[in-house]
């Protein structure tokens, strides 16, 4: 497998990592507005906003849509990156996306699905494409990093 085809693989691994956290982001944006409704989706549980002081409503409202434009804008600059850089197999273009993807999922493993937040089976898409993005994308630096020695 040649350096730029392992690197233009990887690089399709992060644009979907980053289509899905972008989509992500935004129903989460969505669904924000609503506190209830934001609870319900993350948890199955039906909320009930009434018993909740107006406060802590807007509160969590303004947490939950900060947080979700924070994983939408990771998935834009994740899928600029990878149309940018890592499909020309740059060095830097690994290492942004490897750091900014990997903190994002890790993350989301050490404060949603260890806690119990969300279930593994809701959490798997992303560290899953992660891992084949960060595969190929190694594969594609070795191999150009030895067709130059």
């Amino acid at each position: 497998m040649s350096a730029n085809y392992a690197a233009r693989i990887g690089a399709l691994f992060y644009v979907l990592w980053g289509l899905v956290h972008i989509l992500g982001g935004t129903a989460m944006l969505h669904a924000s507005q609503n506190p209830p409704e934001f609870i319900s989706m993350l948890s199955g549980v039906q909320a009930d906003s009434a018993n909740a002081p107006a406060d802590m409503e807007l509160i969590s409202k303004n947490v939950f849509a900060f947080h979700s434009f924070n994983i939408a804008w990771m998935g834009v600059l994740a899928v600029s990156i990878a149309a940018l850089l890592n499909w020309k197999n740059s060095g830097a273009g690994f290492w942004i996306n490897l750091s900014l993807v990997g903190l994002a999922d890790t993350g989301l493993i050490i404060f949603m699905v260890i806690p119990g937040v969300i279930k593994i089976s809701d959490a798997w898409i992303g560290p899953t494409l992660f891992a084949f993005a960060l595969a190929f994308s190694v594969r594609g630096r070795l191999t150009a990093h030895k067709s130059t020695v």
